[in-house]
């Protein structure tokens, strides 16, 4: 999975508009290509994908793993204007691999030092939302893998000019303790609704705000304080259903102003038995229709004639037994 924030330029039009087909097409022959070019020789292939606005998220797999991926569905939630505009959101995409449930969620949440409650509440509306499927809906949190990533704009809780000096490799444990979503997640998402939210360890640096083409922590008028804003979280049912091998940030890579992130995960999946499963249904059809022929054997005809009423009978069976 690959998920994009703001990879088209957000103006009026495109606020509308989203990106182009040709836009979209030229990133998904990069990754593509990018993923295709290992070592092993594996080859991967596109699942499905979806953007909006400046969001876009797709879905690789490799080619012998096609089969195994079922119920595939895509959708979008818009969070900015009230719901209307979707330069604040998430594209997602759900699919079942052998006989478990995904949903990857990609999302930009609202921005600013202090609004951490709005976003706290923007991810309880993702977390409950559900993906359109024809004329049914799948609810998000009913899945039995959740992953919620981008960048959800989450600050550190200091001073700009203190943040800075925490800002080296040798403090970030340091600086980890003013990390606005761990300082606040139990005390604003304590709802039963909630998403019970998993993150590996940040060992890395802040992953915003830099100056675009270096390294160089911002420098602009506007001064911005560090911030882990791009993260990825994660919800399973069951104990470590899901392992973070590893969880990083990529600081050579300096086209925008925020460092990309990236996490290596073990997922424990479930495939169903179908022999086993049949045999367990002709079992209890077996046992059932036993217990049925006994009680019946067993009753005196008044208890038979009450179980024949019970059972539904029809107008010209009432009529007889009147």
């Amino acid at each position: 999975m690959v998920a994009l924030q703001e990879f088209i330029p957000l103006n009026p039009i495109t606020a509308f508009t989203g990106p182009s087909v040709a836009r979209v097409e030229d990133w998904e022959e990069l990754l593509l290509s990018r993923v295709n070019a290992n070592k092993e020789k594996i080859k991967y292939v596109k699942v499905e994908s979806i953007s909006m606005m400046g969001l876009y998220v797709i879905l690789m797999a490799r080619e012998e793993c096609m089969s195994r991926i079922k119920e595939v569905v895509v959708d979008k939630v818009k969070l900015g204007f009230q719901g209307m505009i979707g330069n604040k959101g998430s594209v997602m995409i759900r699919f079942r691999y052998f006989s478990t449930s995904f949903c990857l969620l990609n999302a930009h949440l609202s921005h600013g030092q202090n609004n951490f409650e709005e976003r706290f509440g923007q991810l309880r509306t993702l977390y409950n939302s559900a993906l359109e499927s024809g004329i049914y809906a799948i609810p998000v949190k009913e899945h039995d893998r959740v992953f919620i990533l981008g960048d959800l704009n989450f600050r550190i809780s200091l001073e700009g000019d203190k943040c800075r000096q925490l800002c080296v490799p040798e403090r970030v444990e340091e600086l980890r303790e003013f990390d606005q979503f761990w300082l606040n997640y139990d005390k604003v998402m304590d709802q039963d609704d909630d998403p019970d939210l998993e993150e590996a360890k940040i060992t890395f640096l802040p992953t915003y705000k830099y100056n675009i083409g270096s390294s160089v922590l911002d420098t602009s008028g506007k001064n911005r304080p560090p911030a882990w804003c791009d993260r990825i979280m994660w919800v399973g049912k069951g104990e470590k259903r899901i392992v973070c091998e590893k969880y990083a940030s990529v600081p050579e890579v300096s086209y925008s102003d925020h460092k990309p992130l990236y996490g290596v995960f073990e997922v424990e999946t479930m495939e169903e038995d179908g022999k086993r499963k049949d045999e367990v249904a002709k079992s209890l059809i077996t046992s059932i229709s036993e217990e049925r022929s006994s009680m019946s054997e067993s009753m005196s005809p008044d208890r038979k004639l009450a179980t024949a009423l019970t059972m539904g009978p029809n107008e010209e069976f009432l009529n007889k037994q009147q």
